[in-house]
């Protein structure tokens, strides 16, 4: 199977909080859909952070935005890299 998005972490806190930030290098003719929903749209990314909770929203870089043929609304979607942070609590 492909695996055209390769992802890389990093924490800075502490053992009970912290910031969580994620890259994900996406390969040349892909692309990476933004955590936004859109009604009609593709399925956003989405993210689990296994033992740890996510406090509060995940933030994301600015996405390209443009409409998309497949479904024909506006989505937003990410080429090369993408960046997203969250706040954790272990």
């Amino acid at each position: 199977a492909q695996q055209p998005v390769k992802w890389s972490s990093t924490y800075v806190g502490d053992d009970k909080e912290g910031v969580m930030t994620v890259t994900a290098t996406i390969d040349d003719k892909w692309h990476l859909y933004s955590i936004k929903e859109v009604k009609d749209g593709p399925y956003p990314t989405t993210f689990s952070s296994g033992d740890a909770e996510i406090v509060g929203e995940v933030k994301e870089g600015d996405p390209i935005r443009e409409v998309d043929p497949n479904f024909g609304v506006e989505v937003g979607y990410f080429a090369k890299t993408a960046v997203f942070e969250a706040k954790v609590k272990l």
